[in-house]
């Protein structure tokens, strides 16, 4: 073989033939193993790549004066022959001009359907950590698409997506305009008014259903266009998204704070009055705090560790002295009440064995809205912004240079913790008139 050959090294011309490739071995270059090509000498690019664990035939060709190298098949599977006659086909598809590696990229991505690439995007959820309940909520919203999981996803037209998005909220108010409406006829105890105003609430989650839906196929479609470059535009692009109610609106005003927690207060469960002023004086997540087990708070560090946040990123969030004597005080009770519960807000009505949402009667306020309002009173004294989105576990933005090289740490973090807490007590427990106030933020 080597006196056929017209270069060494990496590359060498032969005439391929079934001996010539049985004896064909990888190149060592500088003692180290590389990839070698051989050449046909009879059909001009055509060639066999021989690595440490393969054989391999392919033809290299250019299309409008770039190269392209397209994969035939390993040597075993295909012999000489066949891997030449396959060769010669897609040369002369490059000479007129089409790439056969194009093609065959737009064939697989016209192939790949919803569910498929449903499935790879909730798998790489899973493998990035993020939270069970993050992964329900993306479940929930697929089953809205359900007719759509044997479509091709090149299938699927803007016009489809504006008409699903627009489909999904109205049918949500529709069905629940009804529900509320069978509910008033058999009670009748609402009137028109309320009515109304029950459905007028229903349309506001219709719009958020209809934009979570489609928030959930742009990202399974941009997931599978990463992989499948082929793929037309993502549809989303025609969709008109309804205006919906910011996070910040469900904020308690502070004027307001001083009556919530009076109501609070007053409610007859100790369990529940702890729940909620933690999840206000934390900012955690209702499920967060709600699944808070004893295992992960360090009464003696002062910390907390929340190990299944939704963002899949575990962290450790100082607890303030007010926090920590409520803890105290939670921990002494439970032993007493529930001494082999692990949760730190127990249940014994509860399935899971620990707290879930309250429903408080006469309450109108959100619990998802004290996180707002905990990040809103953070703003109002002046907190860092970084050091609010640390204490709240928020991602930062992308492309923030300045954030990348932000690392969390709870004793950086305790002193702005401190001072929310403080200010939070204020307007939550405001001081009689002509009263005396001193601030007092514990340090280090």
């Amino acid at each position: 073989m080597a006196k056929q050959a017209k270069h060494k090294g990496t590359s060498e011309v032969v005439k391929l033939t079934k001996p010539v490739c049985d004896r064909a071995t990888h190149a060592i270059v500088d003692g180290e193993p590389r990839q070698k090509l051989y050449m046909d000498a009879k059909t001009a690019g055509f060639g066999l790549c021989v690595g440490t664990q393969s054989k391999t035939f392919f033809a290299q060709g250019k299309v409008n004066g770039r190269s392209v190298r397209v994969t035939i098949g390993r040597y075993g599977v295909f012999t000489v022959d066949q891997a030449r006659e396959d060769a010669e086909d897609r040369l002369r598809e490059m000479r007129r001009g089409t790439d056969p590696n194009r093609a065959k990229r737009a064939l697989q991505a016209g192939s790949i359907t919803f569910a498929d690439a449903r499935d790879m995007f909730l798998d790489t959820c899973r493998r990035d950590g993020r939270s069970a309940e993050t992964l329900k909520g993306y479940e929930r919203a697929a089953t809205y698409l359900k007719s759509w999981d044997a479509l091709p996803l090149a299938e699927i037209t803007r016009q489809m997506v504006k008409e699903k998005h627009e489909r999904i909220a109205a049918n949500v108010v529709a069905n629940a305009a009804k529900a509320a409406r069978e509910k008033a006829a058999k009670t009748a105890k609402e009137n028109a008014t309320k009515e109304n105003a029950a459905i007028e609430n229903v349309e506001g989650r219709g719009h958020y259903m209809a934009n979570g839906v489609m928030r959930l196929f742009r990202a399974v479609y941009n997931s599978a266009l990463r992989q499948h470059e082929d793929l037309p535009t993502n549809p989303t692009i025609n969709v008109r998204w309804f205006k919906e109610f910011r996070r910040t609106d469900s904020a308690i005003p502070a004027t307001g704070l001083a009556d919530w927690y009076k109501g609070i207060m007053q409610i007859g469960n100790p369990i529940r009055r702890d729940y909620l002023r933690l999840v206000l004086y934390t900012g955690l997540r209702r499920t967060n705090a709600a699944e808070m087990r004893w295992e992960h708070v360090d009464l003696d560090a002062g910390i907390v560790l929340i190990p299944k946040p939704k963002s899949g990123r575990p962290f450790a969030l100082p607890l303030s002295g007010y926090l920590l004597d409520l803890l105290r005080a939670r921990k002494a009770e439970n032993e007493l009440l529930y001494p082999s519960r692990p949760w730190v807000f127990p249940s014994a009505s509860s399935k899971s064995g620990h707290i879930s949402e309250p429903k408080l009667k006469g309450m109108t306020f959100m619990i998802h809205g004290l996180r707002a309002t905990f990040m809103t009173v953070a703003e109002s004294i002046e907190i860092a912004p970084y050091a609010i989105k640390l204490l709240v576990n928020h991602a930062m933005p992308r492309g923030d240079v300045t954030g990348g090289y932000i690392q969390a740490d709870a004793e950086r973090l305790r002193e702005p913790m401190e001072r929310i807490t403080a200010r939070l007590r204020m307007l939550c427990e405001p001081p009689a008139k002509g009263e005396r106030v001193v601030s007092i933020v514990a340090k280090g």
